[in-house]
């Protein structure tokens, strides 16, 4: 560790990072029970040499110590994993997920169909219940999805669909891609720590049991009898205390 800076003439502060953390500086000067203490405000945008460190003295026991300092713009995250998954109805859906009820845990659930000279898509596979509790001043900045999924080896099957949900509705963009789902369990992630999904987003929205992904299938003709699995559902959520107010 680095150790504090003793003055003697004169109260100065210096601004150390270590490990792209920030941290206090403290001097301390004693004068009888009590000691002058000059604190640096770090400001994580700019050097030290662009911008003078604003300075503060007042009485008070003298801490010998670095205190360790979170940059405003700092972007946390958490990640969740859907506890709820159910089969919802789509507008020309044909396929339905499972039993068609309410799907619990994380095994794969499966729809089959026979081949059949047209395209066929499935119901939504739509989950709920993630368990997140995201402080309720943060910006959300960013949406990232990851879905556990495969296919038949004798099969084609893509997104049809690939959706956010607020409240239990289908908000924002599609982000399905026309990539054939592999014949492995395979995470295919959809978003980024920075998409938005073309909709904002609320911190009561993100912690909603209502909020999550709801993703429908494509089945291409092919071969006899094809499968579509879909398994462990996450969604990793973004946000920056920037702006904040903490």
């Amino acid at each position: 560790m680095v150790a504090l800076l003793l003055l003697t003439a004169s109260l100065a502060a210096e601004r150390l990072s270590f490990n792209n953390i920030n941290y206090l500086l403290l001097a301390c000067e004693w004068s009888g029970q009590s000691a002058i203490v000059t604190t640096a405000h770090t400001v994580a945008e700019r050097t030290t040499a662009e911008r003078p460190l604003a300075m503060t003295s007042r009485k008070r026991p003298c801490e010998r110590r670095m205190d360790p300092v979170e940059p405003r713009s700092s972007i946390l995250s958490q990640t969740r994993l859907a506890t709820r998954r159910v089969n919802a109805p789509k507008p020309k859906g044909e396929l339905k997920w499972g039993d068609g009820t309410t799907i619990v845990g994380t095994e794969f659930v499966r729809l089959s169909t026979r081949n059949a000279l047209l395209n066929r898509t499935t119901h939504y596979l739509q989950t709920g219940d993630y368990g997140f509790n995201i402080p309720e001043r943060a910006e959300i900045v960013g949406i990232e999805v990851h879905i556990e999924k495969k296919r038949s080896v004798l099969g084609h099957v893509e997104d049809a669909e690939v959706r956010l949900t607020r409240n239990g509705t289908l908000v924002g963009e599609n982000r399905a891609t026309s990539q054939r789902w592999p014949a492995e369990n395979q995470v295919t992630a959809y978003g980024t720590p920075t998409d938005l999904w073309g909709i904002a987003f609320t911190p009561a929205d993100i912690n909603n049991s209502g909020f999550g992904v709801a993703i429908s299938a494509l089945m291409k003709p092919f071969g006899n009898v094809q499968t579509a699995e879909i398994g462990a559902i996450s969604i990793t959520a973004y946000w920056t205390k920037h702006g904040a107010g903490e």
